[in-house]
């Protein structure tokens, strides 16, 4: 199954993990660089406006698109960079996105599953990593035992995460 497409052709909710510290994607990578030096996030950048057009695409259908990461403790400055540079971009794009304390009784057991995307809530996808964050891809699980577990980790996280708007 063709993970790219899942973003244009999902009927009513993508939802998304995020667990690593920090991601090494290429392209955001070097933007992160950027901000190190900087403290400044790029106004335009064409691989992520092309993906908010499709997420605003999706909204506009009447879709759900949810983004949600567990924090790190300490705060890491990849963290403070994706903030500003995704998260926030997402929420101005009708995005629900939400962060959830580090230290939230099931975030043990929720990081143990690792990053996931789970489109429709049947089409489950693990982001797979590196150690270090650099993306290796993405992996279409079809157990659905796996998928109901992560059925359920969503529906856990979206009583306990917070609105983007609460952390910032």
């Amino acid at each position: 199954m063709d993970f790219a497409s899942q973003f244009t052709s999902y009927e009513e909710e993508a939802f998304r993990l995020e667990c690593y510290p920090e991601y090494r994607v290429s392209g955001e990578w070097e933007v992160f660089q950027d901000y190190l030096k900087t403290g400044a996030v790029p106004a335009n950048d064409p691989d992520f406006e092309s993906y908010l057009k499709d997420v605003k695409s999706m909204i506009a259908k009447g879709c759900r698109h949810i983004r949600t990461r567990i924090l790190p403790e300490p705060m890491t400055d990849y963290v403070r960079f994706e903030t500003k540079f995704g998260y926030m971009r997402n929420a101005d794009a009708g995005s629900d996105v939400r962060m959830i304390p580090h230290d939230h009784p099931l975030t043990p057991e929720w990081k143990s599953f690792k990053d996931f995307w789970l489109f429709d809530r049947k089409r489950l996808f693990h982001m797979k990593y590196e150690d270090d964050g650099s993306y290796i891809g993405a992996e279409f699980c079809t157990d659905p035992d796996i998928v109901a577990e992560a059925n359920k980790i969503r529906d856990d996280i979206m009583t306990a995460a917070l609105p983007l708007s609460s952390v910032l």
